[in-house]
This record gives structure tokens, sequence and C-alpha cells, in this order.
């Protein structure tokens, strides 16, 4: 047991150095190129799949002629405009109006100070 305290220092260099020596040793082993991968594209079944619902949507014609029908062109809108609603603060994380070190803060009039009251 004191072998092993005396000489951690040691110990820790061998376990890398078998470890760098195992790495270039796996590495080596993947053959001349040095790579595991393929350069040429494999295909597979989700791919086909793919390819056959583009091939589908690209022969999809889209008739426009209903654009200019009476009945699309009698339709209105019943859209709803919305008022413009104020702005809030520009920085809705620094510290409110008038609060100063030691003091308490000044909360707008919306606003509770946290404490719950039943009614």
């Amino acid at each position: 047991m004191d072998f092993l305290r005396s000489n951690k220092t040691l110990i820790g260099g061998l376990v890398v150095a078998i470890a760098v020596v195992y790495g270039i040793w796996q590495y080596s082993q993947t053959g001349s190129g040095g790579s595991s991968l393929s350069a040429t594209p494999t295909t597979s079944a989700a791919g086909a799949d793919l390819l056959v619902a583009l091939t589908n949507l690209q022969a999809v014609k889209l008739d426009d002629s209903i654009f200019s029908d009476p009945a699309f062109q009698s339709l209105s809108d019943f859209g709803v405009t919305l008022p413009a609603q104020p702005l809030g603060r520009p920085n809705p994380f620094s510290a409110l109006s008038g609060a100063g070190a030691g003091g308490p803060a000044v909360l707008p009039q919306n606003i509770t100070s946290g404490t719950a009251t039943k009614k």
C-alpha cells in the first residue's frame, strides 16, 4: 500500500501511456485510409420514402381559377383590428423607480406588495 501512495504519479503516467498506445493501435487498425466512414452514399428505406413523397408533391398541380370565381370574390374579411397596446418598461429587470438603497420600492398602482388578502 505504501508503494501505491509513493508512486501515484508514476502509475498514473503508465496508465495514460498505455491508453495512448492502445488508441494509436486502434486507429491504425481501421485501414489504410484511416477512416471507417464510407464516401459513397447509401440509400435507406426512409430516404426512399422521402423521395417518393417528393415526387408526389411535385406532381400536384393547383388550379388557380378558384380565385377568379364570383363566389370567392364575394367573400369579405371579418377580421378584427387590435388596438395598439401600451409598451412596458425598456428593461423589466431593472429596479423600480424610487427604489433607493435600503428604501422600499415604489410599486405602480396595479401591483400589490405581495400580501394576500381574503375577500
